[in-house]
């Protein structure tokens, strides 16, 4: 952490080094996702994959609002050295957390199909108004593109509680799911091994199968960001910068997959 924890010059010109070199790594990820998914979303537009059209929002205001949030992040920081650009930097900022918001409602939207009961759907409803609620508190504080620090905390405390929500009802829904389902099966007659190993290999599988990866990817980068900002290791706000932009970069990206909108 060394190489954060330096304010001189030299230390500065290399946070904002590794800075740059994250960003484009992550940035041509992104881009490489979208042009793969092409196909799909034009299938999608055409009617010729099933999705319902409220999904559909979901799906296509978070994929391009995140597209154009990462275009708008690899401009500023390209031009950072030479010019600060203000109104990048708040673009950038507004549009990659409305995108965030959005991939949240596609996990909400998961979690209600696991589920299907009604008080599960009052939790995520209740999650999802904190978040919205947190993020538009949080675009009078961008100054200058980046966040006030406070305002900052409260929306990484926000999203910290509600991806630990989703994903202890994602686990509990998904095992209770498959508890069922191995019930009705051996009452059928279907041979089950029985054993610690067999189990945990058949419950790890399931959990793959149906996405909670995603659930445990988005609650650790939140988490890690969370840990950044608590312990306020980052004396100029460039490891912020960057583990902000990984994680609207990753979350989108992760949750807009194209089986995840044909899910819905």
């Amino acid at each position: 952490m060394s190489i954060w924890t330096d304010v001189s010059a030299e230390g500065v010109q290399r946070q904002i080094a590794v800075n740059i070199v994250m960003v484009h790594i992550f940035s041509g990820f992104t881009l490489w996702d979208s042009i793969v998914s092409l196909p799909y979303e034009w299938h999608l537009f055409q009617g010729k994959r099933g999705c319902k059209w409220g999904a559909y929002t979901f799906y296509m205001n978070t994929r391009y609002l995140f597209l154009c949030s990462t275009i708008t992040t690899l401009v500023f920081v390209d031009m950072y050295a030479e010019k600060f650009v203000r109104s990048l930097g708040t673009f950038f900022q507004i549009s990659g957390h409305i995108s965030n918001g959005f991939a949240y409602a596609i996990l909400a939207l998961r979690l209600l199909i696991i589920w299907r009961r009604d008080f599960v759907a009052l939790i995520m409803i209740l999650c999802q108004l904190a978040l919205w609620a947190s993020t538009f508190a949080a675009f009078p504080r961008v100054i200058d593109g980046f966040q006030e620090r406070n305002s900052n905390i409260r929306l990484i405390s926000t999203l910290l509680a509600v991806s630990s929500i989703m994903l202890v009802c994602a686990f509990s829904g998904l095992v209770h799911a498959y508890r069922h389902h191995i019930a009705r099966l051996s009452c059928r007659g279907v041979f089950i091994e029985d054993g610690f190993l067999p189990t945990i290999s058949r419950y790890s599988e399931m959990l793959w199968r149906e996405g909670f990866q995603y659930f445990v990817v988005v609650w650790c980068g939140v988490l890690a960001e969370a840990v950044v900002r608590y312990m306020h290791v980052d004396q100029t706000g460039l490891l912020q910068f960057t583990f902000e932009f990984v994680r609207l970069q990753y979350r989108p990206a992760l949750l807009v997959q194209p089986e995840a909108a044909q899910a819905q």
